[in-house]
């Protein structure tokens, strides 16, 4: 039992990339006032999906990270900051949001920590 491994960058990354969730590690500006996170998910021709965020567990590196397993068939997604205190999903209790972001099962999206909008993975 090597719990160090638990601390290592490229065994996490494994570790996530393994079960095609997505990964949002909110930070700085996105980690105030009790917000929860949801994905947007739209592709053309198909109805629109949210869903929300689970927080995740399992490897020390990415504490703090949030999942969501994206529905078969769309390729485009946007995470949002949703205000904690309602708990629809929807565009009127959205705080902020991402751009228009690309599908990859896997990725962790993190956000710089001064910024609402921009995200990299």
């Amino acid at each position: 039992n090597d719990g160090s491994k638990w601390e290592s960058i490229d065994f996490c990354k494994t570790y996530f990339n393994a079960n095609g969730k997505l990964y949002l590690l909110p930070t700085g500006l996105w980690k105030q006032n009790n917000e929860r996170y949801a994905a947007y998910f739209f592709e053309n021709g198909k109805v629109e999906k949210w869903d929300s965020l689970t927080a995740t567990s399992g490897c020390s590196y990415f504490n703090g990270a949030y999942g969501v397993t994206p529905p078969a068939g769309y390729t485009n997604v946007i995470f949002c900051r949703m205000n904690g205190a309602a708990n629809k999903n929807e565009w009127g209790n959205k705080w902020d949001q991402t751009g228009n972001l690309k599908v990859s099962g896997g990725n962790l999206y993190t956000m710089p920590s001064a910024t609402w909008s921009t995200v990299s993975y």
